[in-house]
């Protein structure tokens, strides 16, 4: 072979291509199977009302199905075309070719991307040719090979970039998946971790660094949307994809430039850049740290904090991950040396990690950080989420930073039982866009609950506020006789001295004028809407024995919802003794025996008073 400078070599991409040609077969196999085969079959459908499924919409909802398909395909076409530079024999025989590094990798590059971009291609122009002329939209399509083109530039970049950094064939998918999503298990596992000692802190808060793992940040934001006024969906995300592509092709250059620098004799070896050997060692040090918390946590239960808190906590927290630590040091030792006798003059590193581990617990614990302590001023926030309602009443908003504000001064009396007592979640949506999330435990003793200005007290009435009852009560579908799906009214009556529970159904023509003469006026006047967290006195003497069920589905708009689904919208509403209009209602259109909780109670006690005396 003549030696020439160029950056791509024909013979070489032919003999590779040859070689390796089932890879893309198959790969086009799944794709043909994926798009055509399931458009067409979408196709042939016809609904009852005459209309057919909408294409457009069939084909951008395999987005995600296409971005998993090339996060896989990438680094099985990795592994192929790098196959070379882990075995010994196959790297210097590649090596020996009178060619430059520069062109050996860019022909094996281009070899493995072009061909699966190629299917792409092939598979949306005969997906146009067959259906473009029955519904499917050029827009639609474009989208589809937008998002397969990006995905497979991405994560074939960083499945060439994981290929330089490790020697071994085996290790290289495992360094490429763990790698993908590193930083999500790892913010995970140490909330895992912190959630045990800080107060405050909730294991599945939103994670803020996501975006550093492409595949989790990509099937968390690539989202279909359809247009509520003209029905036309869109795919968003793809310039999210598209910057995901620039960095693969950022990762391909540095790949480049390890392939340069790489030696050769390094074919085999779990890490084949010796500067990454110390960081790989702490990585898995620190990861295996954490990750054996959460493994306790979900395998092991959470018994072994159950009756820790504060220092103890964070002690036992500390422990694990020490464990944990030596296990991953020193198995990286062990893959690194290629060796069992790994235990000899290692300990300083070890010693390190610890005590990185102990301060990053020590700082935690004394909340340097300021995590504990922080409220947010009401001026900061836009609204708070309470029973999944978004209060912005200002006062709401500073009733909620005065219940924050004392729950952490009750942090020594609370702390000590929040293995024991249920929780409160506080959730700020800020005015920046942010969301701040807390979570407190709360005392639900009978003197709390029945003590207004007890935390408890507080939460109930934040939560049970003119603003929630409104939010519960207002429609989100306008009322029609024809969307009204179901209207039942439920009871509770003692029976036997047992709670029995009878249901009444109504006609949609009762229903409307139950909205429009009971329901509407007293959520107007807020007596109507209230959800109890506890039976309380209060509870026991307004809390009615009824309950109201109310189910609007508008399906005659179903092209006009932007997630594909019907509308609908509902009610299920406890009656108390304040709500007038919707109990002289039920007076006048149902035989109904109206009682208070507490008159419940007391007739089902009577009654199973007379059945003990009989028996």
């Amino acid at each position: 072979m003549k030696s020439r400078i160029s950056f791509f070599n024909a013979p070489l991409s032919r003999d590779t291509f040859r070689r390796c040609w089932p890879l893309w077969a198959a790969y086009l196999g799944v794709l043909l199977l994926m798009l055509p085969l399931r458009v067409a079959g979408e196709a042939q459908w016809v609904y009852a009302d005459g209309s057919r499924p909408d294409l457009n919409r069939t084909v951008l909802q395999l987005a995600e199905p296409t971005v998993v398909l090339a996060f896989f395909a990438a680094i099985l076409t990795a592994m192929v075309m790098f196959g070379y530079l882990y075995n010994s024999r196959s790297c210097g025989r590649m090596h020996a070719l009178p060619l430059r590094r520069e062109t050996v990798f860019l022909t094996t590059c281009l070899t493995g991307i072009l061909p699966l971009l190629a299917a792409d291609l092939l598979i949306a122009l005969l997906t146009g040719l067959l259906f473009c002329a029955r519904g499917l939209s050029l827009n639609a399509l474009l989208s589809w090979l937008l998002t397969a083109v990006l995905s497979k530039l991405g994560f074939y970049g960083f499945a060439c970039f994981c290929a330089l950094l490790t020697g071994n064939l085996l290790v290289l998918p495992a360094v490429y998946v763990v790698l993908s999503f590193a930083v999500y298990v790892a913010e995970n596992c140490a909330r895992s971790v912190l959630t045990h000692f800080v107060y405050g802190m909730r294991y599945y808060e939103r994670t803020v660094l996501d975006f550093l793992s492409p595949p989790v940040y990509i099937m968390g934001r690539l989202r279909l949307f359809q247009d509520p006024s003209t029905g036309l969906c869109e795919l968003r995300g793809l310039g999210m994809l598209a910057a995901y592509a620039g960095v693969g092709l950022v990762l391909t250059a540095l790949a480049l430039v390890l392939y340069r620098r790489r030696n050769m004799e390094t074919a085999g070896d779990v890490v084949a850049i010796p500067v990454l050997k110390p960081i790989f060692k702490y990585c898995l040090s620190f990861g295996c740290a954490l990750v054996l918390v959460w493994g306790m946590d979900q395998f092991a239960g959470t018994s072994l904090f159950d009756r820790l808190w504060g220092w103890g906590a964070a002690l036992m927290a500390l422990g694990l991950m020490l464990l944990g630590a030596f296990l991953g040091y020193f198995a990286a030792e062990m893959l690194i040396q290629k060796s069992l006798q790994v235990f000899r003059g290692k300990w300083k590193g070890f010693a390190a990690v610890c005590l990185v581990l102990s301060v990053f617990t020590v700082l935690w614990e004394l909340d340097v950080f300021g995590y504990e302590r922080r409220v947010p001023e009401p001026s900061e926030v836009r609204a708070v989420l309470v029973d999944r309602l978004e209060l912005e009443d200002p006062e709401n908003v500073r009733a909620m930073t005065e219940l924050h504000r004392m729950l952490i001064e009750q942090k020594a009396e609370s702390e000590p039982t929040q293995s024991l007592n249920a929780g409160v979640e506080l959730r700020y949506l800020m005015k920046d866009g942010s969301t701040l999330v807390r979570y407190y435990p709360i005392d639900h003793d009978e003197a709390a609950m029945n003590d207004p200005d007890s935390a408890f007290g507080r939460w109930e009435a934040l939560f049970n506020c003119r603003e929630a009852r409104r939010l519960r009560t207002s429609f989100r579908i306008e009322p029609r006789e024809e969307n009204i799906m179901s209207f039942y009214l439920s009871w509770t009556l003692p029976e036997n001295g047992i709670s029995v529970q009878k249901t009444l159904y109504f006609t949609p023509a009762q229903a409307m004028d139950f909205i429009e003469n009971a329901m509407k006026p007293d959520a107007e006047a807020g007596t109507l809407g209230r959800r109890e967290l506890a039976e309380t006195e209060e509870y026991l003497d307004t809390a009615t024995n009824l309950s109201i069920a109310l189910e609007i589905n508008d399906a005659r708009t179903r092209e006009k919802d932007p997630n594909g689904a019907v509308p609908w919208d509902s009610f299920y509403l406890t009656l108390y003794t304040d709500s007038e209009n919707c109990l002289r209602w039920i007076e006048e259109n149902a035989q109904v025996e109206i009682l208070t909780q507490r008159e419940l109670k007391q007739a089902l006690e009577a009654e199973r008073g007379a059945l003990g005396r009989l028996g």
